[in-house]
């Protein structure tokens, strides 16, 4: 028996040190380093506005909360998203009531990266915020001044 778990283990261990055939990535360098820099330096209640993704690095690596997560986690755990989906789309796309739909949610910054692209982000609404953090890939737009006094 302790053979048989010991071979098991070993056969598993040399099936993932086979890096060419392991090459989902769930995070690139970039984004691991601009979710560092996050979360060193902002609130720990900061409310992100992100893709709808599993594999964000706002909650991944920055250990900050989305005001809406993975649909298909939000879904499994019951919570009703329809609106939040709604809002989503709307402040993305630079709805007039955007401002104030970040007011009310009391969103703190809003993440566009490639991620982002099917919200279709309106980068003319988006960067009427100031640029909190950024990379070559990733504007995060600082969206607090809407709420905060």
């Amino acid at each position: 028996m302790l053979s048989t778990l010991s071979v098991s283990g070993l056969l598993e261990l040399k099936r993932l040190t086979q890096f060419e055939t392991n090459t989902h990535q769930l995070l690139t360098i970039q984004e691991l380093e601009l979710a560092e820099t996050i979360r060193n330096n902002t609130a720990t209640d900061a409310i992100f506005l992100t893709a709808m993704v599993h594999n964000h690095p706002i909650p991944v690596w920055a250990s900050r909360q989305m005001f809406l997560g993975y649909l298909g986690w939000v879904k499994n755990f019951g919570f009703e998203h329809a609106q939040r989906e709604k809002i989503t789309y709307a402040i993305y796309q630079g709805a007039p009531q955007a401002k104030q739909l970040l007011k009310e949610n009391t969103i703190s910054y809003i993440y566009v990266s490639s991620r982002e692209a099917s919200l279709k982000p309106n980068m003319e609404f988006l960067t009427s915020f100031p640029v909190a953090f950024q990379n070559e890939t990733t504007k995060i737009f600082d969206t607090r001044s809407l709420w905060q006094q």
